[in-house]
């Protein structure tokens, strides 16, 4: 589902891997794309998961928030779960569009080798625009520089989270680093090409006179 900025009745639902029977306080922790931080007042939802519903001024930015579901039991406290990366776009699609025109269309192009409309709330078309500067027009070599923006956004956010969510985030991050480095790879050797090859020797072929002295006699020392 595609979210995005200032949009009201956005369901999160988190699913905590624990029983929340006895618990005295549920709500989610939230990061904001700006660093800033919020509480959201979810409720139970089932014996384990957690659910909250956005309210008017909410997402008001464009971003990722970093969503963590938070439970108190009487004098302990746990952040369970991975957190949840929400992904708001901006509502104009002028500054973060895919129009599905990769050959037309150079940002369409980044945004393709990117997994298309996963790096709408990520970068915007004039981020793209300006790495496409970098790379020379070149889309692969620009979509490797952009993945290694979105990494690097991916290893900011887990000095924001909270307890083991950062280890989601982590695997975020180096998953990105990876797709970086295989653009990059792409882009300096686009036409090339894996081949099948085996360490077995050749078929032997044999022939009558092979090793016959056909030009002259010869000695042990060298030919005469």
């Amino acid at each position: 589902m595609t979210i995005f900025k200032d949009q009201v009745g956005v369901s999160v639902t988190l699913d905590t891997g624990i029983s929340l029977s006895g618990a005295t306080l549920v709500r989610f922790n939230v990061v904001r794309p700006d660093g800033t931080t919020t509480t959201w007042a979810a409720t139970a939802s089932s014996d384990t998961t957690l659910q909250y519903t956005t309210q008017e001024g909410e997402l008001s930015q464009a971003g990722v928030y970093l969503v963590i579901a938070y439970v108190e039991f009487h004098e302990t406290s746990k952040t369970p779960g991975d957190p949840y990366v929400l992904e708001v776009q901006e509502t104009d699609f002028s500054i973060a569009a895919y129009t599905n025109n990769p050959t037309g269309r150079p940002i369409d192009a980044v945004r393709l080798e990117l997994g298309k409309d996963l790096s709408l709330a990520l970068l915007t078309d004039s981020e793209i625009s300006y790495n496409l500067a970098r790379a020379h027009s070149n889309p692969l070599l620009a979509a490797a520089f952009c993945a290694e923006t979105i990494a690097g956004m991916y290893a900011g956010l887990v000095d924001k989270s909270m307890g083991n969510s950062s280890v989601s985030l982590s695997q975020k991050s180096e998953a990105w680093r990876k797709k970086a480095m295989a653009l990059r790879a792409q882009a300096m050797s686009p036409t090339l090409t894996p081949r099948a090859s085996s360490s077995a020797s050749g078929a032997r072929k044999f022939s009558l006179g092979q090793h016959d002295n056909v030009g002259g006699s010869y000695s042990i020392t060298g030919y005469i």
